[in-house]
């Protein structure tokens, strides 16, 4: 039915749902015993880790990006996100959280569009005063 490709492509996809999801109960079970911003902070540390030693094994070269961007990335997307996450599992079960979580890409992406025709992303950054 598929071929190795496809099975290998559908393994690794499906690992990480699993992965991803089994994710919200410990960050949920963690809260007992760390703070939610510490969480955070400790999570983003280790990818900042991990993410640092492949690009320099893979040799690749360190390019930064627009900051303003970044900045309002880092803020908004990453930390708020994660931030409110945690005081959301602190109050509320995992299955809560992690349901709010998946449904997040579909409106912020739909709310922008919805608020700044004909150009969300230049209608995001005029109202933060980036453009």
């Amino acid at each position: 039915m598929f071929n190795n490709s496809e099975h290998g492509a559908l393994t690794l996809m499906g690992t990480t749902i699993l992965l991803w999801s089994f994710s919200w109960i410990v960050m949920k079970a963690m809260g007992d015993y760390i703070g939610p911003v510490d969480l955070v902070a400790a999570r983003y540390t280790i990818a900042f880790v991990f993410l640092f030693a492949i690009q320099l094994y893979r040799r690749v070269p360190f390019l930064l990006p627009p900051f303003w961007l970044c900045v309002g990335i880092a803020a908004f997307q990453a930390v708020a996100f994660q931030v409110l996450s945690q005081f959301a599992l602190m109050r509320g079960g995992a299955g809560h959280v992690v349901l709010l979580a998946y449904t997040m890409p579909f409106w912020t992406v739909l709310l922008p569009g919805y608020c700044w025709e004909p150009d969300p992303v230049l209608g995001i950054a005029w109202h933060w005063g980036l453009g």
